[in-house]
């Protein structure tokens, strides 16, 4: 006989909280594949939590993507000297209303643990898992990493704007010729030159619709004035590599993995950027992030849709 909800089954059903029990299952299922969510829970209010998580192993992110996307949590990295403490205070600050797994490739980083992920490709040309430290190539005698730290990974250098030649058609002295990104929805590609690797054997049709779309960007009236001025805009997305020498790997530089997150790249030397072309914060309007918001917001759809790599303040 089928049993009749009773009043206090009822009132205990009544209060469960759906979101709440989307994060719960999500934290589940990543202990039910082996990926232990080390740090600790954070409330950001309104039933959003914050939770961090040591990565020692790269290979695992593609799974953390995937469930993050199923379970509509946020996935963002800690970025270099950069506490939880620090990404819990912006994401309040900002009113987030989305739960977060915050990736923390720093505090299991090492170079004697990280040596065997950088494999040699050819003359000064380098395999490298961005969770190596820039010491290696600074060793190796790449100019582009002059006078940055040595504990620098590869993915905050990728990743942050500051480090990259802001000329338009500037981002060819980073050395970067192809890049294996994970994308928002779990799966991997390799971007390079123009267009995308096809003998990876991933899924690719997302790839193939937003590629023709990047393009039709390039004949907005905005974008064709930032290609003849001196200096592209902080934290705007690098439509310019899309010109001259096209490049989807440097593309994806300087966008702050939230369109995709790299996970290898080829690199191979490049040169000394010049301090006048880095990227710097300017209060003129026409060089605002704000007066392209617009476009970010076409180019962040296109890749992530649904934010599962969590909007942060895109501001070096």
């Amino acid at each position: 006989m089928k049993k009749i909800m009773d009043r206090r089954d009822f009132l205990r059903f009544r209060h469960i909280d759906p979101v709440q029990s989307a994060w719960k299952t999500f934290l589940y299922e990543l202990k039910k594949r082996g990926i232990e969510s080390c740090g600790q829970t954070y409330s950001l209010g309104e039933g959003a939590y914050l939770i961090s998580m040591p990565v020692s192993d790269i290979s695992r992110v593609p799974s953390i993507v995937i469930l993050a996307r199923q379970y509509g949590v946020g996935v963002r990295v800690l970025s270099y000297q950069q506490s939880v403490e620090q990404m819990l205070e912006s994401m309040i600050s900002q009113g987030s209303p989305q739960s977060v797994v915050c990736l923390d490739f720093y505090t299991l980083s090492s170079m004697e643990l990280l040596a065997h992920e950088v494999q040699s490709i050819g003359s000064d040309h380098y395999l490298s898992a961005v969770t190596v430290p820039i010491a290696f190539f600074k060793q190796q005698g790449f100019e582009q990493f002059s006078g940055l730290p040595d504990d620098l990974l590869l993915l905050d250098w990728l990743a942050n704007p500051i480090y990259h030649d802001q000329r338009p058609l500037g981002l060819s002295s980073s050395g970067i010729s192809k890049l294996q990104c994970v994308l928002s929805d779990g799966s991997s590609t390799v971007v390079g030159g123009f267009g995308v690797d096809v003998s990876q054997s991933v899924p690719l049709a997302q790839l193939h619709e937003i590629v023709p779309a990047l393009f039709t960007y390039l004949h907005d009236e905005d974008i064709r004035v930032l290609m003849l001025s001196p200096q592209w805009p902080q934290g705007l997305y690098r439509l310019d590599a899309l010109q001259g020498d096209i490049s989807l790997a440097q593309f994806f530089l300087g966008s702050q993995n939230t369109l995709v997150l790299p996970i290898r790249c080829a690199i191979t030397k490049g040169k000394v950027p010049d301090s006048g072309y880095l990227s710097k914060c300017t209060p003129n309007d026409s060089n605002s992030i704000t007066h392209y918001a617009f476009h970010q917001m076409q180019v962040k759809g296109l890749f992530d849709e649904y934010n599962v790599f969590a909007d942060c303040v895109l501001n070096g």
